[in-house]
């Protein structure tokens, strides 16, 4: 999977206050049951989803800036879920955001 920053393996990592641009695929990948804080990020212009979260992730992402990507600004499925609160979404080519839960998501305030 190409992406700019790819959070997998039970890690959980703190991203904040980045730039997060350009590239071949999303601009951050969270799978394989990884954690994680992301924080006050700007994700543009990403060829794919700003942020994907898959198979087991569960982020926290909180206050982000998710633009102009060619997907979704979040796109979580397969498993994914995660807390999702005053992200700022918005013309994304795709939609703002896809949520396709089987695992509990909490998603709030997100214009």
């Amino acid at each position: 999977m190409v992406c700019e920053i790819e959070i997998k393996s039970h890690s959980n990592p703190r991203i904040h206050k980045c730039d997060i641009y350009g590239g071949f695929g999303a601009g951050v990948l969270i799978h394989e049951n990884a954690r994680g804080l992301l924080e006050d990020n700007v994700i543009r212009t990403c060829s794919l989803d700003g942020i994907q979260v898959r198979s087991g992730a569960a982020p926290v992402v909180l206050k982000n800036r998710l633009v102009e990507c060619d997907g979704a600004g979040i796109f979580v499925s397969d498993g994914g879920q995660g807390f999702f609160n005053h992200n700022e979404i918005r013309g994304n080519h795709w939609c703002g955001e896809f949520f396709k839960c089987s695992r509990p998501c909490t998603i709030s305030h997100c214009p």
